[in-house]
């Protein structure tokens, strides 16, 4: 995780949107909070979203192109989210950061432990 979080930092994000299962991002989206230079960090998803925990930002997802809309309307520099997740971004020219989710693509980024899990999630942890 530090890694990976060294490597957000490198990009030097200021607007950053989270996409995945709502507790797992408000992980990552609190770490990169934390980040020099990141004035805002959000986070979105397809799946459950429980109002009691969400916060002011996020996102409940319907459709792919909301994707698109939300990334463009609200001018995030930088996303994490699964890597099929890119593909709903064409054109968008923000740093994308893989981070796989097993209901999404887990069969591609099948792992036998946390450590291969990040390893196989396709950016250089």
């Amino acid at each position: 995780m530090r890694k990976f979080l060294a490597r957000l930092e490198q990009c030097s994000p200021r607007k950053v949107l989270v996409i995945h299962q709502q507790i797992f991002a408000d992980g990552i989206r609190q770490k990169a909070a934390e980040l020099p230079g990141v004035n805002e960090a959000d986070t979105a998803t397809w799946f459950m979203l429980d109002k009691e925990i969400m916060k002011s930002g996020d996102a409940k997802l319907r459709e792919e192109d909301d994707l698109m809309e939300l990334v463009t309307e609200r001018g995030y520099d930088t996303v994490i989210g699964d890597p099929l997740f890119r593909r709903a971004l064409p054109g968008w020219k923000g740093n994308y950061f893989s981070l796989p989710h097993f209901a999404v693509s887990g069969s591609l980024h099948a792992a036998e432990n946390e450590e291969d899990y990040w390893r196989n999630a396709g950016e250089l942890i």
